[in-house]
């Protein structure tokens, strides 16, 4: 193992070769713990599921930044929203003002909840080789401001 200076261990999930590890999210002075997968493949902060950002109607309680609605083919539509979640703690270590979004509209399949690009590089991180604990700690871009999506 590398030196682990400074970092913090914290579970690490594995399921059908992804990565999930779990965050707590504050809104409005409430603290809901949610998995989310590690997912690279999108440059921004979260992506909430359907059932989380429905059930604790996120379009109310957070900060709304922008909207853009998009139609199928079959001319059902999807309307994401980018927001404002006041704080994110991953570990002990808390981000504030993060760049999350979700969807709204007839067209709902966003099933899981996402940890993208734009926060893993927030943070150095080391897998253990059981991939059951990852370690973290604050990288140089921890506070920085967040990656806009138009």
């Amino acid at each position: 193992m590398p030196d682990l200076k400074g970092y913090q261990s914290i579970p690490l999930f594995s399921k059908n070769g992804y990565f999930s590890i779990v965050a707590d999210n504050i809104i409005e002075n409430q603290q809901e713990e949610l998995y989310f997968l590690l997912q690279s493949g999108y440059s921004g902060g979260l992506i909430y599921c359907n059932e989380f950002s429905d059930g604790k109607e996120l379009d109310k309680k957070l900060k709304i930044t922008g909207e853009k609605t998009m139609k199928n083919s079959a001319g059902r539509s999807v309307t994401t929203k980018r927001g404002i979640l006041p704080f994110l703690k991953v570990g002990d270590f808390i981000l504030k003002d993060v760049s999350a979004g979700f969807f709204v509209g007839e067209l709902k399949t966003q099933t899981v909840n996402y940890f993208g690009a734009d926060l893993l590089r927030r943070f150095n991180w080391i897998f253990d080789v059981e991939r059951n604990k990852v370690y973290i700690k604050p990288s140089k871009y921890f506070n920085e401001s967040y990656y806009k999506i138009k």
